[in-house]
């Protein structure tokens, strides 16, 4: 599968599809601390997040942060995960290590938008 997002550092490869997806996220990144960014796209395995101006250093490990609101609930989660591309639009994370609450809300989020 080739990627849209040009420029980048760092090779990574989906085997679920992605789905275009635009939610704010929270990044926990050891040298800026909580960086607010936004998704474009999304599938279980990661995401390609808009980190605006600021660049993010491939391999690193960060925690996503993401939050769904589902009528009057809303629910937050945090994702371990790993950037695994950067490119000049953002950064490409790849979760690991999550439970299956973590399955189930990933999957809600990715049914309802």
């Amino acid at each position: 599968m080739q990627s849209e997002h040009r420029g980048e550092i760092g090779q990574e490869r989906r085997w679920c599809a992605r789905k275009s997806i635009e939610l704010d996220v929270g990044l926990y990144y050891d040298r800026l601390g909580l960086l607010s960014c936004r998704t474009l796209d999304m599938s279980m395995e990661g995401m390609f997040v808009n980190t605006g101006r600021i660049t993010l250093s491939a391999f690193t490990k960060v925690d996503a942060v993401l939050t769904h609101h589902n009528g009057t609930d809303s629910q937050q989660i945090r994702l371990p995960a790993r950037i695994v591309r950067v490119s000049p639009e953002g950064a490409g994370l790849q979760f690991h290590n999550f439970d299956s609450d973590t399955y189930y809300f990933l999957r809600e989020i990715l049914s309802t938008h």
